[in-house]
């Protein structure tokens, strides 16, 4: 090996150590100080929704000027109150999936339309019913359908409810239509897609998603 070839390598273990040394440094620097790199004010990575609210986060929200609606996510980063995994006895389950509509943002809690629902099917007091909501801005079809199914499902629902909002929904749903819809979140959004006559699961640039899930720092 000649020299040059061996201060070439040098120069370049240089660099990539240098860069390794770089990131940690900004890894560590955003974890002491708390810096959250969110895709929205209240949004958070999430490994297998592509994005959910942050767990437990809040914040105040003015949708109309001069009304301020002070909105509160739970543990799982969803708007609700928190639901024990097993069902009470005598109780009957609504699992609800949908976008920002079932989010709700805009209205207190008490008057969003589950909320009411949930409280109409309780008038009679013959019947105890409990709404789950799962329902995240911005999500489409399959990030519901896994929200369903890696979440919803474990609350042993007796009925499904899925909102649809039909002027994005399609677009969200689908990996060619990439960039239609407008929305920023779709390089992170999860689509499935027909491989050898099955939905695998993918996402539309996998190593900027790897970094993002695995990067705090990383936005």
């Amino acid at each position: 090996m000649t020299s040059k070839i061996r201060e070439r390598i040098g120069k370049v273990s240089l660099v990539f150590i240098s860069i390794v040394i770089g990131v940690l440094i900004v890894e560590l620097t955003v974890k002491m100080f708390n810096i959250g790199v969110n895709i929205n004010i209240n949004w958070e990575s999430h490994p297998i929704l592509g994005w959910s609210q942050t767990p437990n986060g809040q914040y105040d929200y003015e949708p109309i000027a001069g009304t301020k609606v002070h909105v509160e996510f739970n543990s799982q980063g969803f708007r609700d109150v928190e639901h024990p995994v097993e069902k009470p006895p005598g109780v009957k389950r609504i699992v609800l999936i949908g976008d920002s509509f079932s989010e709700s943002a805009q209205v207190n809690m008490a008057d969003t339309f589950y909320r009411q629902l949930e409280n109409f099917l309780n008038v009679s007091g013959q019947e105890k019913w409990e709404i789950i909501n799962l329902g995240v801005g911005d999500f489409g079809t399959a990030q519901q359908w896994l929200a369903l199914t890696e979440i919803g499902l474990k609350y042993s629902p007796d009925l499904v409810l899925h909102q649809i909002f039909p002027l994005n929904d399609i677009c969200n749903n689908s990996i060619d239509l990439y960039g239609l819809c407008s929305s920023k979140n779709d390089l992170y959004r999860p689509y499935f897609v027909e491989s050898g006559g099955k939905l695998q699961l993918t996402t539309k640039q996998p190593v900027r998603n790897f970094l993002r899930h695995h990067l705090v720092s990383y936005g």
